[in-house]
């Protein structure tokens, strides 16, 4: 399996639960959860990927538990899709859970810093 970085791994995670919003729901709630996570947890969207568990929270405050485990699903997917992965679907799992397994399952290696 391929090396990934942090960067591509982080921009997967937020790529994902993008494009997922984007597509099933639109842009206006896109926008709405973007503004609530600023509001309410001081999180901006290169923050995202590390604040699953709000992500998760604002999804089910809006949504409802099923709502918010049906959106974070249908994100892991095409999140694995995009890693390369083989997607399992767990009905106790949360977005959150399903990254932290992806984690396990990709070698990240950190983005090398050049020095001058």
């Amino acid at each position: 399996m391929a090396q990934r970085s942090f960067k591509e791994f982080n921009d997967g995670v937020k790529w994902a639960l993008d494009s997922t919003i984007y597509e099933v729901l639109g842009q206006e709630v896109l926008k709405a959860v973007y503004d609530h996570l600023r509001d309410r947890y001081a999180i901006t969207g290169d923050e995202i990927p590390y604040r699953l568990d709000a992500v998760f929270d604002t999804l089910e405050g809006t949504f409802g538990f099923k709502g918010a485990r049906t959106i974070s699903r249908a994100a892991a997917r095409r999140f694995y899709f995009k890693m390369g992965l083989r997607f399992i679907e767990n009905p106790e799992y949360r977005l959150q859970d399903y990254i932290e397994l992806a984690k396990k399952q990709l070698r990240l290696m950190p983005i090398e810093i050049s020095q001058h």
